[in-house]
């Protein structure tokens, strides 16, 4: 099994290469970790994640979520490949990561923005 080297890339490839990463470098800051990053020139499809706090009810968090993203999205339906995921630090209301984009109709927002 050979190695590829740099130079056995053309020029338009590491191009191509090093858009990717500063996209991906620059989503990462500007984002974190939480959503999913993809490549602009690819077909996207929809990836959502939505955080909820603790002890809420399962139905209510999609009926809620279902309600933002049709909002703020323009999602109709709950994507199959959703993800929820339970976050303890949350008080109550969701954050919904669709896409590179994310919504926070959590009361941590209201409670950060009565404070200053």
């Amino acid at each position: 099994m050979s190695l590829a080297t740099l130079s056995s890339y053309s020029r338009e490839q590491l191009s191509d290469i090093l858009r990717i990463l500063k996209a991906y470098k620059t989503g990462l800051v500007q984002i974190g970790h939480r959503a999913y990053l993809v490549d602009p020139k690819e077909t996207m499809s929809v990836r959502v994640r939505v955080e909820y706090p603790t002890g809420a009810s399962t139905e209510d968090i999609r009926s809620f979520a279902l309600s933002s993203m049709r909002e703020h999205f323009g999602i109709i339906e709950i994507p199959e490949d959703i993800v929820f995921v339970e976050t303890p630090a949350l008080i109550g209301g969701i954050r919904i990561f669709a896409w590179d984009d994310m919504v926070d109709v959590s009361f941590q927002k209201f409670a950060s923005q009565m404070k200053s």
